[in-house]
This record gives structure tokens, sequence and C-alpha cells, in this order.
């Protein structure tokens, strides 16, 4: 795999997450694509957990990390003034790697990025999350000043000790939970408790997978922050978010009709 990464087969996209109530977009979704030489573009989706289970993921999680630094550090230089924020999901495969806390140091310093520009999101096991060796390295990532998020909902054996073990941030809220949320019902209903959960716990809660406007109104109304989905914007390259950042942004406020508010 490591030569597959030397040989550029590997790309990183960056999809827009926005602000629901203001529609700035101040945050991305990382994700990394095998550009296969014979099966084409493969996604994240789709290769993390076999990565996982061969290991493959250690490599290829850290050219995605370092990826990202970097466009965090062009970004930056290109709009000093505006909040940017990189989220990218980590295996717990990589969590459990004596070295992983030393080598994302090391890209920090390669980039100079500022830890609070970056989230870690957990995703997978839950149960692995009350384990020692897990705890200490998400530990050491605060302290370099990383903030964290952990997939609940989408994590398997999901437990009040794992939701605890972890200081997390951010509450992700997958397309199921916000499902027909357009309409009254038990869906917004159940959402509205979620998201009233994440706040007790001193959380905020980003809904992913949001495709429909209609819904926005309706996921403020039930305490969601951010949303993440094709509605804000598709994954693209750095090169094409950096290129149409500020012009993306002021179409998506026009076209939520944000503007006749301001």
């Amino acid at each position: 795999m490591a030569l597959a990464i030397m040989g550029g087969e590997f790309s990183v996209e960056f999809q827009p997450i926005a602000e629901l109530k203001t529609r700035l977009i101040d945050s991305v979704q990382v994700f990394g694509v095998w550009n296969h030489p014979q099966l084409g573009a493969i996604r994240q989706k789709e290769f993390f957990s076999i990565f996982e289970k061969n290991g493959s993921i250690r490599d290829v999680g850290l050219y995605i990390i370092g990826e990202a630094f970097k466009f965090l550090r062009t970004f930056k230089t290109l709009h000093p003034q505006a909040p940017m924020v990189v989220c990218i999901n980590l295996s717990q495969v990589q969590l459990f790697d004596p070295l992983f806390v030393e080598r994302v140091t090391e890209l920090q310093r390669e980039w100079d990025v500022d830890g609070a520009d970056v989230m870690f999101v957990i995703v997978r096991k839950a149960s692995n999350l009350e384990d020692a060796q897990i705890v200490r390295t998400l530990d050491k990532l605060q302290a370099l000043g990383f903030r964290l998020a952990v997939d609940y909902f989408g994590l398997d054996n999901a437990s009040l000790a794992a939701m605890t073990a972890v200081n997390s941030e951010c509450l992700i809220a997958g397309p199921s939970l916000h499902r027909n949320i357009d309409r009254p019902g038990r869906e917004r209903t159940l959402l509205r408790a979620i998201c009233r959960l994440a706040a007790d716990l001193g959380m905020y809660t980003a809904a992913v997978g949001v495709n429909n406007a209609a819904d926005i109104e309706p996921l403020i109304e039930c305490g969601c922050t951010y949303g993440m989905g094709p509605l804000f914007g598709r994954a693209v390259s750095a090169e094409a978010f950096l290129d149409n950042f500020v012009k993306k942004a002021v179409e998506l406020r026009q076209h939520m009709g944000h503007g006749s508010h301001s």
C-alpha cells in the first residue's frame, strides 16, 4: 500500500459542512479516494473497513491526515480571517498504533497547523473506546490541541461507558435520525431528544446526509447546529474547493434565503 501511495494512486476530497443558522461553510469532512489502476475510483466508505482488517489504514490514514493538514495550511494562507476546521475519520486500528501520535505530531509541525482547526472523528467499535491504550492516545491528541468527535450512532456495541469514555464535543446524527424531519411526527420528537441529550453532555449536533432545503428549519428547531450533505455541496478536490470557496459560500446563503435576513 505504501507503494500505491507513493505512486500517486491515492487522493483526498473535501465536503463542505455548513453552520445551519448562518449557512456559512466553516468546516470540511475529509475523504480518501483510491484511484485503482484497474477498478477506478474507490472511495473511503468502500475501502475503510477492508483496510482496517489488513492494517493498510495506518499508512493510508496518515496520508489522508497529511493531505488534510496541507489543505488547511493552504486555506489559511488564502483566507487568513476565515474559520476552517478539517474533520478526519479515525479508525481505532490507528489509535492502537503506539507511534500514531508521534507521526501526527510530525505532520502538525510540518504543515504548521493549529490543533483547534482539526477534529478527529472516531468511527467503528464503541467497546474499544474503553481500552486503556485508546484512552491514552486520545488524551495525547487532546493535549496537542486537537478536537474529538465520536460517531456514537454509527458505532457497533455502543454503551453508556463508551459514550462517556471520550471527551467528544460533537454528536453526529446520520440520515436515519433525521428522515422525514420536514414534517411533524415521531422522527422530529426523537431528534429533538437526541439533540437535548447532546447539549446536556456538552456537545453540539451535526446532521449528516442533508439533501433537502425543507429540512433546514426543522433541523435547527430540533437543535442541530451543523449540516453536511449534497445540499451544501459534494466532496471535491482541494483545488476545486479552494477555487470555489467564496463563490459557493455566497450562492449557498442566497439559495437558503439567508441574504434577505442579513
